[in-house]
Protein backbone atom coordinates (compact mmCIF):
# COMPACT_ATOMS: atom_id res chain seq x y z
CA UNK A 1 0.00 0.00 0.00
CA UNK A 2 2.95 2.23 -0.78
CA UNK A 3 0.26 3.97 -3.45
CA UNK A 4 -0.96 6.93 -1.43
CA UNK A 5 2.39 7.76 0.02
CA UNK A 6 4.16 7.61 -3.71
CA UNK A 7 1.52 10.00 -4.86
CA UNK A 8 2.13 11.85 -1.85
CA UNK A 9 5.52 11.96 -2.70
CA UNK A 10 5.19 13.14 -6.61
CA UNK A 11 3.05 15.67 -5.78
CA UNK A 12 5.62 17.09 -3.12
CA UNK A 13 8.59 17.03 -5.71
CA UNK A 14 6.26 19.03 -7.92
CA UNK A 15 5.80 21.47 -5.11
CA UNK A 16 9.02 21.99 -4.81
CA UNK A 17 9.78 22.45 -8.66
CA UNK A 18 7.06 25.11 -8.38
CA UNK A 19 8.40 26.43 -5.71
CA UNK A 20 12.02 27.28 -7.72
CA UNK A 21 13.97 23.85 -6.38
CA UNK A 22 15.65 21.98 -9.48
CA UNK A 23 14.05 18.85 -10.68
CA UNK A 24 16.60 16.52 -9.94
CA UNK A 25 17.09 17.73 -6.40
CA UNK A 26 12.96 18.38 -6.09
CA UNK A 27 12.57 14.30 -7.05
CA UNK A 28 15.97 13.35 -4.71
CA UNK A 29 14.21 15.37 -1.54
CA UNK A 30 10.87 13.54 -2.39
CA UNK A 31 12.52 10.04 -2.65
CA UNK A 32 14.23 10.18 0.54
CA UNK A 33 10.83 11.67 2.54
CA UNK A 34 9.36 8.89 1.28
CA UNK A 35 11.84 6.26 2.41
CA UNK A 36 12.03 7.59 5.70
CA UNK A 37 8.12 7.43 6.05
CA UNK A 38 7.68 3.98 4.43
CA UNK A 39 10.18 3.07 6.97
CA UNK A 40 8.79 4.54 10.00
CA UNK A 41 5.28 5.22 9.25
CA UNK A 42 2.43 2.22 9.35
CA UNK A 43 -0.32 1.92 7.00
CA UNK A 44 -3.76 1.85 8.14
CA UNK A 45 -3.31 -2.03 6.93
CA UNK A 46 -0.36 -2.58 9.18
CA UNK A 47 -2.65 -1.26 12.05
CA UNK A 48 -5.86 -3.41 11.39
CA UNK A 49 -3.50 -6.16 10.98
CA UNK A 50 -1.43 -5.20 14.49
CA UNK A 51 -5.22 -4.82 16.09
CA UNK A 52 -5.75 -8.38 14.76
CA UNK A 53 -2.85 -9.51 16.39
CA UNK A 54 -3.15 -7.97 19.64
CA UNK A 55 -6.86 -9.02 19.80
CA UNK A 56 -6.27 -12.39 19.12
CA UNK A 57 -3.01 -12.25 21.70
CA UNK A 58 -5.51 -10.88 24.30
CA UNK A 59 -7.79 -13.45 23.76
CA UNK A 60 -5.09 -16.25 23.85
CA UNK A 61 -4.25 -14.65 27.22
CA UNK A 62 -7.42 -14.22 28.57
CA UNK A 63 -8.11 -18.31 27.86
CA UNK A 64 -4.54 -18.55 29.65
CA UNK A 65 -5.05 -16.58 32.60
CA UNK A 66 -8.92 -18.39 33.04
CA UNK A 67 -7.04 -21.78 32.61
CA UNK A 68 -4.38 -20.42 35.51
CA UNK A 69 -6.87 -19.10 37.29
CA UNK A 70 -8.93 -22.64 37.14
CA UNK A 71 -6.08 -24.74 38.23
CA UNK A 72 -5.13 -22.38 40.96
CA UNK A 73 -8.50 -22.37 42.36
CA UNK A 74 -8.32 -26.31 42.42
CA UNK A 75 -5.04 -26.44 43.53
CA UNK A 76 -6.14 -24.16 46.90
CA UNK A 77 -9.44 -26.18 46.92
CA UNK A 78 -7.43 -29.61 47.41
CA UNK A 79 -4.81 -27.80 49.42
CA UNK A 80 -7.59 -26.04 52.00
CA UNK A 81 -9.32 -30.33 51.71
CA UNK A 82 -6.17 -31.47 52.55
CA UNK A 83 -5.49 -29.37 55.46
CA UNK A 84 -8.49 -29.52 56.53
CA UNK A 85 -8.29 -33.64 56.63
CA UNK A 86 -4.83 -33.39 58.17
CA UNK A 87 -6.37 -30.97 60.79
CA UNK A 88 -9.13 -33.37 61.61
CA UNK A 89 -6.60 -35.87 61.94
CA UNK A 90 -4.41 -34.17 64.07
CA UNK A 91 -7.78 -32.98 66.48
CA UNK A 92 -8.55 -36.52 66.84
CA UNK A 93 -5.25 -37.87 67.48
CA UNK A 94 -4.36 -35.62 70.28
CA UNK A 95 -8.19 -36.50 71.41
CA UNK A 96 -7.42 -39.65 72.03
CA UNK A 97 -3.96 -38.87 73.19
CA UNK A 98 -5.83 -36.75 75.80
CA UNK A 99 -8.48 -39.44 76.47
CA UNK A 100 -5.32 -41.62 76.57
CA UNK A 101 -3.83 -39.29 79.18
CA UNK A 102 -6.83 -38.70 81.60
CA UNK A 103 -7.64 -42.79 81.83
CA UNK A 104 -3.73 -43.23 82.67
CA UNK A 105 -4.03 -40.66 85.16
CA UNK A 106 -7.08 -42.09 86.84
CA UNK A 107 -5.66 -45.63 86.76
CA UNK A 108 -2.34 -43.71 88.32
CA UNK A 109 -4.23 -41.77 90.95
CA UNK A 110 -6.72 -44.45 91.59
CA UNK A 111 -3.68 -46.71 92.75
CA UNK A 112 -1.64 -44.07 94.51
CA UNK A 113 -5.25 -43.53 96.58
CA UNK A 114 -5.32 -47.21 97.19
CA UNK A 115 -1.67 -47.13 98.15
CA UNK A 116 -2.19 -44.43 100.73
CA UNK A 117 -4.86 -45.48 102.22
CA UNK A 118 -2.93 -48.87 102.96
CA UNK A 119 -0.51 -46.72 104.10
CA UNK A 120 -2.93 -45.10 106.42
CA UNK A 121 -5.13 -48.27 107.55
CA UNK A 122 -1.78 -49.67 108.71
CA UNK A 123 -0.24 -46.43 110.54
CA UNK A 124 -4.08 -46.67 111.86
CA UNK A 125 -3.63 -49.70 113.07
CA UNK A 126 -0.12 -49.18 114.78
CA UNK A 127 -0.94 -46.11 116.10
CA UNK A 128 -4.00 -47.83 117.40
CA UNK A 129 -1.98 -50.83 118.57
CA UNK A 130 0.56 -48.20 120.46
CA UNK A 131 -2.66 -46.53 121.84
CA UNK A 132 -3.62 -49.64 123.00
CA UNK A 133 -0.07 -50.83 124.63
CA UNK A 134 0.00 -47.10 125.76
CA UNK A 135 -3.23 -47.81 128.44
CA UNK A 136 -1.89 -51.29 129.14
CA UNK A 137 1.25 -50.20 130.50
CA UNK A 138 -0.12 -46.74 131.77
CA UNK A 139 -3.03 -48.89 133.70
CA UNK A 140 -0.13 -51.20 134.68
CA UNK A 141 1.74 -48.10 136.33
CA UNK A 142 -1.34 -46.43 137.54
CA UNK A 143 -1.98 -50.07 139.17
CA UNK A 144 1.35 -50.57 140.53
CA UNK A 145 1.55 -46.77 141.69
CA UNK A 146 -1.98 -46.75 143.32
CA UNK A 147 -0.49 -50.13 145.10
CA UNK A 148 2.50 -48.26 146.19
CA UNK A 149 0.22 -45.67 147.38
CA UNK A 150 -1.80 -48.37 149.54
CA UNK A 151 1.27 -49.42 150.56
CA UNK A 152 2.79 -46.04 151.34
CA UNK A 153 -0.69 -45.18 152.95
CA UNK A 154 -0.81 -48.04 154.93
CA UNK A 155 2.86 -47.56 156.04
CA UNK A 156 2.16 -43.78 157.22
CA UNK A 157 -0.77 -44.90 158.97
CA UNK A 158 0.92 -47.80 160.93
CA UNK A 159 3.62 -46.08 161.91
CA UNK A 160 0.97 -42.62 162.82
CA UNK A 161 -0.49 -45.43 164.41
CA UNK A 162 2.57 -46.45 166.50
CA UNK A 163 3.75 -43.25 166.75
CA UNK A 164 0.32 -42.04 168.82
CA UNK A 165 0.68 -45.34 170.66
CA UNK A 166 4.11 -44.61 171.71
CA UNK A 167 3.36 -41.03 172.47
CA UNK A 168 0.27 -42.30 174.54
CA UNK A 169 2.20 -44.75 176.48
CA UNK A 170 4.60 -42.11 177.23
CA UNK A 171 1.81 -39.62 178.13
CA UNK A 172 0.60 -42.96 180.22
CA UNK A 173 3.87 -43.58 181.90
CA UNK A 174 4.34 -39.67 182.58
CA UNK A 175 1.31 -39.66 184.09
CA UNK A 176 1.26 -41.95 186.19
Amino acid sequence: MAYPLMNNTFRYAKKLRHAGVPAPQADAQARFLAEILEAGVATKQDLINTETLLKTNLIDTEARLKTDLANTETLLKTNIANTETLLKTIAEKNQNEFRQGIVTLRTELTHEIATVRTDLEHKIEALSTEIKHTRTENEKNLQITRSSLKVDILKWMFSMMFAQTAIMLTVMKLLH
